[in-house]
This record gives structure tokens, sequence and C-alpha cells, in this order.
């Protein structure tokens, strides 16, 4: 008796592993694209299921630890199997889907198509059957999967439970000396079925206790995760402020210089103050450079005049530092300029060029410069917004 019920709870299992329907079982109406697919494999799922730009890879596994690990898990399900590694990257970050996707795999041409089915295989080696669907006419089998991981297209195996219950039945047939009494005798209305085989159900019986999620924090490209793979709500996005997300550091790949107005700075080489104002409005863009000298430099009597009358002296007095400087003279050259999304590279005239990068806002920093300037690395452009009129 106790080989019977072994016999009956294998192929119990065997039977119940993944019940396929017919072609007509998928009713879902949502509008899927395909987001991944090979010869043998095709992936579809709906728009919000990924983050923007994910690359949903098919690898056809045939050697290797991780085929080892699958064929060792189907030698008690398959007769023959497929197996394939399914992932998804989004800005080289792996990611699982958000809800279930849709994936069709092709029958091999050596496979029973009415024994064909669709199984997971988890990481330490555990087979769980996943309802599907059978295309005879197209020779595929569909099933609707919550995340991504190793799956295998099999051929069951299959049992005659009956026969072999039958025939433990009548190696073990009473004898006759062994019949029952006239008092042992079941009931006229008893109906007796003798040439069928027994009835068993089989409880389900889990030395493992249920499974309770535990989910990493969301990130900017990956929802909620649990170490078993399925996802819970969505990525929280990008919060770009200017071109870098301020939670993951990521660059925003749309992200433009600012090119209008003017952009103005100082910079003192030699005790000489210039003060450089780059215009990019209108037809020719330009640079104009003031020149100007520290007040303590002038002859004397200069000096009296201009702390006796700052009025008329305000356009021409700059402050830089602790310094005093009287711009008194000055010149301006064309510019032109390449931008490289938040770099622009500035030539002026052919006697310098400067390099500055957007690092906030309205400021631009100088992260290189050439050729005859007092601008260096580090110095700060403030932009000013500037109607400029046309020549």
């Amino acid at each position: 008796m106790k080989k019977i019920l072994a016999f009956i709870l294998a192929s119990f299992l065997l039977v119940s592993l993944c019940a396929c329907g017919d072609k007509g079982d998928d009713t879902s109406s949502e509008t899927l694209i395909s987001v991944g697919k090979t010869e043998q494999v095709e992936v579809k799922a709906a728009e919000n299921v990924f983050p923007e730009n994910t690359v949903v890879e098919i690898k056809t596994i045939k050697e290797g630890d991780d085929f080892k690990k699958v064929d060792t898990a189907l030698k008690e399900v398959a007769t023959k199997f497929e197996v394939y590694d399914i992932t998804a990257k989004s800005e080289n970050v792996a990611v699982q889907p958000n809800g279930t996707v849709k994936a069709t795999f092709d029958v091999p041409e050596n496979f029973d198509i009415d024994k064909a089915a669709v199984v997971y295989v988890s990481d330490d080696g555990k087979v769980e059957s996943l309802p599907c669907t059978i295309d005879k006419d197209q020779k595929t089998v569909t099933a609707q999967l919550s995340h991504f991981s190793f799956y295998a297209v099999i051929e069951k195996i299959e049992a005659d439970v009956q026969s072999t219950v039958k025939e433990e039945s009548s190696s073990n047939a009473v004898s006759e000396t062994e019949k029952p009494t006239e008092s042992s005798k079941p009931a006229q209305n008893d109906k007796i079925e003798s040439n069928k085989a027994p009835v068993v159900t089989l409880p389900v019986v889990s030395s493992e206790p249920a499974h309770t999620h535990t989910f990493s924090e969301a990130t900017c490209t990956t929802a909620k995760k649990c170490a078993c793979g399925v996802t819970e709500g969505k990525a929280l996005g990008h919060s770009y402020i200017d071109d870098k997300c301020q939670r993951c550091g990521a660059i925003d790949s749309t992200y433009k210089a600012l090119l209008s107005g003017h952009w103005t700075v100082e910079a003192v080489s030699d005790n000489t103050l210039y003060d450089y104002s780059f215009v990019f409005s209108g037809q020719e863009p330009f640079c104009s450079i003031g020149v100007g000298d520290n007040i303590k430099t002038l002859p004397e009597e200069f000096q009296n005049e201009i702390l006796n009358n700052p009025a008329d002296y305000a356009d021409s007095i700059h402050k830089f530092g602790n310094e005093t400087y009287y711009v008194g003279q000055g010149g301006g050259d064309g510019i032109t300029f390449e931008v490289d999304k938040n770099i622009v590279k500035i030539t002026i005239g052919s006697s310098a060029t400067i390099t500055i990068e957007r690092t906030a806002g309205d400021k631009y920093t100088v992260i290189s410069s050439s050729g005859d300037t007092a601008l260096k690395p580090g110095a700060v452009l403030t932009w000013e917004k500037a109607e400029i009129a046309e020549d």
C-alpha cells in the first residue's frame, strides 16, 4: 500500500504540472508591444510595465552550471526541455516587470505538443508550473510571467496511474478463505465497482513556511524588489536639478546649455581687472572685455577725483575681493562656440579658448582655458537676461 500511495503522489504532481489549455484561453484585451524577441521566444508587455529605455535579453542555455541546475531539477518532470534565461536592464541596471508579461515559446519539432508545458526553475532548483496556452497550428506555448529568471519549455512525463493501481489490486486479491462473512457483507444498496481504481485524495504537504516578501527600496529605475524576483509598485523616476539627478547622480541626456542673454565674469591677473561679457544673443555673438587698474596704482590726484565724485564714475568703478578697480579701457572681439549638452567651448577671435560647464541654475564654471585670457579654471560666469539689439 505504501508503494501505491508513493506512486500516486508522484503521478499526481506530474499530472498537475502546468495545466495548459488550447488556443483561445487567453482573454486579455490589453494592447501589448514586443519588448524582446529571438527565433524561439517573444516577450510582449504593456507600455507601463518597464521603465523607459529597458532592454530585454533572452538567452538559450545549453551548458554550464545554470544548465546543470535546471537539468537536475527537471529529471523527474520532463523527457525533453529547452531552457531560457530572460533578463531586463534599464540604463545598465537590472529591472523586473511591474506587472505580468506575455512570453510565447516555440515548441521544438521533436516535442509532443500535447505534452508541452512552461515551468519556472528557481535558484534553489524548485520547479513551478505556469498556466499556459498551446497553439497547435503555430506550434507555440504561451505563459504569463511575473518576473524574469530561468524558464523552460518541457515535454511532460506521463504516468498511467490507473493501470498501476489495478495491477497492485489484483496481486493482493482476497483469497477464498478470507471472504467476508454474511454479517460483514455490505448492505444491498451499497455499490461495489471492483473494476475501477480507487479515488485517492492526497493532501498538499509543505515542509517549509509560506514565503513572505521582503522588498528592497525602490530606486530611480527599479521598483521595490524581493529577493525572489517579485516587484511591487513602480520605479521612482529621476529627480533632475539642471542636468543631474539628486537621488542617483545620473546625467540627463536631454539637458541643453543655456544660450541667451549674456554671461559676465571678472578676473584679476597681475593686479589688472578683466571684466568679461559673453553675448550669445543676436546675429553675431561677441565678447567685450573691460580692463581696469587697481585704484591704488593711479596718480593721487586722479584717485581723489574719483573718490570725491563717485556718481560720475559709478559705471567705471568695480569691486573685486577687497580691492577697487577703475575700468577705463577695453575692447571687443567676435566669438564662436560649440555646444555639447551642458558644456560650451568658446573661441575668442583667434587668441583664446575657454570651456565652460553649466553647474547650477544660471551659473557656468570655467573648466579649461588657453591662449591670451585671464580666465582660469574655477572662475564662475553668471547669466543675465538681456535683449540685444540687432545691427
